[in-house]
């Protein structure tokens, strides 16, 4: 059974920065979806019956300004 994934599942954002996440997208000119983060998130937990999710900054991160 091969469950292999798109990258883009798999990293449904990209920013190329090694920052939080508001301040790379800002500076990459970026927003940051959640909604297609919930979308790669429910495609994986559809498929497999562990997901392991990964954030940059945890909660004190100051996503919330290019969150879209």
């Amino acid at each position: 059974m091969n469950h292999e994934q798109p990258l883009d599942v798999i990293n449904p954002i990209y920013l190329r920065h090694p920052l939080a996440p508001s301040v790379a997208a800002k500076l990459e000119r970026k927003s940051i979806d959640l909604r297609k983060i919930l979308r790669a998130y429910q495609q994986l937990s559809a498929t497999y019956s562990v997901v392991l999710v990964e954030g940059a900054g945890a909660s004190s991160s100051p996503s919330a300004k290019t969150i879209s």
